[in-house]
Order: C-alpha cells, then sequence, then structure tokens
C-alpha cells in the first residue's frame, strides 16, 4: 500500500459494497489504518502505509413504528427470538447485553434488570465498555421473562436448547424478513425506544439513563430525533414578525 495505496483501498471497497454496507467497509478500512499503527508503535513494523478511508456514512435513522414491532414478534416462531424483542423494545439494552443477561440479573420482587457487566476492565488497556443500566421492567417483559423462566435449562435468559445464545443476528434477521420488513436489526428497535420516548417528551436525562450512557449529550446526538413540529412555535414567529405582528406575552 505505498505507491497507490489510496487506489488498492478503493478498489476494495468497491469490491466489498457488492456485498456489505457503507458503514461496515468504513470499519474495516478505519481498523486496518489503527492495527498498523499500532504495530508501528510497537516497532512491529517501521512504518505504517498509508490506507485511504472513505467518509463516515450518516448514522442509522430508522425508527420502527408499533405495527412494525408488532409485525415482528407475530413472525418469531422460537420463544428466545421472541423474548429477546420484548427485552430489546422494553429496555432498549443493546443486543449483546440482553445476550449476556443472566436470571441472577433479573429480579422479579424488586421489578428491574441489571444489565451492567460482571467483569472488570484491565486498568492497563484503553479497553473501554459501553455503558449499561439497571431498568425496571415493563408489565410485557415481566409476563415474557415469567414464561421463559419456568422454562429455563441454562444461567441465561436468552437460551436455545439449554445453550447461551451468543449472536441473535441470523435468527433476528430471519423473523424481520418473514415480517416483510426491510431494514429492522436489533440496534434499530433501541434507536426506535430512544425515539418513542424522546417524541413523547420524556427528559433526555431519563432517557440517557435508559440507555446506558454515561452523559445525555451522547443520547442527543445519536438519538434525538425531533419531529418537524416541535419546530411549529418558531415558524410562527417568524411568521409574525414578518406580519408586524408580536406574540402575545
Amino acid at each position: 500500500m505505498s505507491l497507490g495505496g489510496a487506489d488498492i483501498c478503493q478498489d476494495f471497497a468497491r469490491q466489498r459494497a457488492e456485498t456489505v454496507s457503507a458503514v461496515t467497509i468504513w470499519t474495516e478500512l478505519t481498523r486496518l489504518r489503527s492495527c498498523l499503527n499500532w504495530a508501528v508503535k510497537r516497532r512491529v513494523i517501521s512504518s505504517a502505509p498509508y490506507v485511504w478511508v472513505p467518509t463516515k456514512p450518516p448514522g442509522r435513522n430508522r425508527v420502527a413504528t408499533v405495527e412494525e414491532v408488532r409485525a415482528l414478534l407475530d413472525a418469531c416462531k422460537m420463544p428466545h427470538i421472541r423474548l429477546f424483542v420484548i427485552l430489546a423494545i422494553t429496555t432498549g439494552a443493546r443486543s449483546s447485553a440482553i445476550c449476556e443477561l443472566t436470571w441472577a440479573q433479573v429480579d422479579f420482587e424488586a421489578g428491574t434488570i441489571d444489565f451492567r457487566r460482571r467483569e472488570a476492565i484491565n486498568p492497563l488497556t484503553k479497553r473501554t465498555m459501553k455503558g449499561r443500566a439497571v431498568v425496571l421492567m415493563t408489565d410485557e417483559a415481566r409476563a415474557a421473562l415469567l414464561e421463559a423462566r419456568t422454562g429455563a435449562l441454562s444461567d441465561y435468559v436468552i437460551e436455545w436448547n439449554g445453550e447461551r445464545v451468543k449472536k441473535i443476528r441470523t435468527a433476528f434477521d430471519n423473523a424481520a424478513k418473514a415480517a416483510g420488513l426491510d431494514g429492522i436489526t436489533p440496534h434499530v428497535l433501541r434507536h426506535s425506544v430512544a425515539s418513542w420516548l424522546d417524541e413523547d417528551g420524556i427528559p433526555m436525562e431519563r432517557i440517557s439513563k435508559l440507555l446506558g450512557h454515561r452523559n445525555r449529550h451522547t443520547t442527543e446526538m445519536i438519538y434525538a430525533k425531533p419531529g418537524v413540529e416541535v419546530l411549529r412555535p418558531a415558524a410562527d414567529i417568524i411568521d409574525m414578525r414578518l406580519r408586524g405582528q408580536k406574540r402575545a406575552k
């Protein structure tokens, strides 16, 4: 990747674009550049070749409707997939947090679900963990969890044949396809929870706590997508000014 390194990376991007998303291509090339820089810092290689990286694609802002979520639940033929969807849409938790959830973290008496990790981070590394929260159990989640608990064969809430389900994406995509839904992913459910709450006027601080973010600004940047109508008062004031009027105080 010395001379013509950008051309090589762009050729790679064009080929990958036939099978994966723009986000995946950006992630792969960004990680390649990071790995090469890591190798230089540790003197594994003398210098890092140039790695061209495309502009980062815009964030995912797909919001599922209530009807789409209901259709998805109806299409979930396997109980562990349906339970996953219920937990995702009632807690806003990440896919990894739900798949790692154990029954010890579910408190039916207190009515809470504790998604926080149990293992500690090595302080000598720069690895960070995504924030996780303790959330209240909705009635829908409680009913689904109680039903699953009666037949549980392992310590994990999301299980299949007595084994923990580490990744849910393939089964989830199959359910979404069966429901005739396009662009619905586990992350979209998390995004939808935040958007629904924001649209209904829930304070951003509370949404941030539910999602496990360290501060509200992260939540606002990623998830807050106010509808156009929230700007109606501002538009009305501009119209009144242009008509030579002032708003009554």
